[in-house]
């Protein structure tokens, strides 16, 4: 077996244990009826601050329309609130309301709390073998250091904050 087989081998072992895992988290815990885009902007305004409607659109790899659509979907759910750019009077920044903040810390805890509960069913070996795995995760994942080269948007535990049902996975 070469280098490649190798690799080739372990990112299709891995790929549908990250698909499950994150379905899993994702299926038993709150989603708010946000679809993903929706909950990615909102963690992104939470995490990282107002923003420009240009730059979220960049971020989440949509054009500027589209993101003003979103946003205005969240403005009318009361998550997020629109204003002018006090540097460029022709822009709009975006950011997330209290409520906004609320709904994303709730989704973080009970994302948290599920994973506890899960790593808690554990042996102290298995438990072990995943911290001692976290590292590389988080630079197969472009976290804390250089993006990985095709990371759109910030990995962060609150990415994809919500979900809609509407909104089907194809990562199967």
């Amino acid at each position: 077996m070469t280098a490649d087989d190798g690799i080739a081998e372990l990112a299709h072992r891995l790929r549908p244990l990250v698909f499950r895992l994150y379905y899993v988290v994702r299926r038993e815990t709150p989603q708010y009826q946000l679809t993903l885009t929706q909950g990615s902007v909102l963690a992104a305004l939470v995490l990282d601050g107002p923003q420009r409607m240009s730059a979220l659109a960049e971020r989440e790899g949509v054009r500027t329309p589209s993101m003003t659509d979103v946003v205005g979907r969240l403005e009318r759910l009361g998550l997020v609130r629109r204003g002018p750019d006090p540097t460029d009077g022709r822009a709009v920044i975006a950011s997330a309301t209290e409520e906004g903040r609320r709904l994303i810390d709730e989704l973080v805890r009970a994302r948290e709390e599920f994973l506890r509960a899960r790593l808690a069913r554990l042996d102290d070996a298995d438990r072990a073998a995943i911290t001692a795995a976290l590292p590389a995760f988080e630079r197969l994942a472009g976290v804390g250091g250089t993006p990985a080269p095709d990371q759109a948007a910030t990995t962060d535990a609150i990415t994809n904050a919500g979900d809609d049902a509407n909104e089907e996975e194809t990562d199967h």
